[in-house]
């Protein structure tokens, strides 16, 4: 019975698995040819039944997982690493599995943050039922996001000079893309006026920033 069980067991991994190949890609090119939509989606698939989400496309947190996984297997044949420093960086340095769990933590920071923002100025409390809806929805734009600033970092380490500037001018448009979503999913949320959803939006990434700064360099 036991042996029939993980047969089954595997059979659905391996099945889960390769329907990745099918709704990786569909997902992403949802989430940046129509990323407000998206975050909107995953607030309705929020009210549906467990295993009634998502049926079209991958959850997000799996959606910003895999995007982290796919940059740091890029990175990995691109020849590139990260470099933390001694200690318990230099530890992760030598560590696929726990330079990816980090690269997890920094990515989730920012969906982690505007998920609190906005509940903390509905007035509504920090509370796990309360921060699922607005962190899933955070996660369709934190995996396009993370998946381009990963790909430019490696692309400004590299020899060629055309693709580090490249890289390094792709950085600010992702920021500027991803601040213009967050004002406009912050203007509908808190029913504010764009100026203040944008400083909103401002003040929570810089606040996202200055935690993945102190994780990074607590680490050094």
């Amino acid at each position: 019975m036991d042996f029939l069980n993980i047969v089954k067991s595997i059979e659905e991994l391996l099945y889960e698995v390769m329907t990745w190949l099918v709704f990786y890609p569909r997902t992403m090119w949802l989430a940046v040819s129509q990323p407000y939509q998206m975050m909107e989606y995953s607030d309705t698939e929020q009210r549906e039944q467990p295993e009634q989400q998502y049926e079209d496309t991958l959850s997000p947190p799996m959606f910003l997982l895999l995007s982290i996984v796919i940059a740091h297997v890029i990175e990995v044949a691109a020849g590139e690493k990260i470099i933390l420093g001694a200690g318990v960086g230099a530890e992760i340095e030598g560590s696929h599995e726990y330079l990816l769990a980090l690269r997890m933590i920094i990515y989730s920071v920012f969906p982690l943050m505007f998920a609190i923002a906005v509940l903390k100025r509905q007035g509504r409390k920090i509370a796990r039922t309360h921060l699922r809806a607005p962190f899933f929805s955070q996660c369709y734009i934190a995996a396009p996001a993370a998946l381009v600033v990963s790909l430019a970092s490696v692309a400004v380490r590299g020899p060629n000079n055309a693709v580090a500037l490249a890289g390094w001018a792709i950085v600010p448009v992702v920021i500027t893309w991803y601040l213009w979503l967050q004002t406009k999913w912050l203007s509908k949320h808190l029913r504010a006026s764009a100026a203040r959803s944008a400083s909103v939006a401002a003040w929570t990434f810089a606040k996202a920033m200055a935690v993945a700064v102190v994780i990074l360099v607590s680490l050094r």
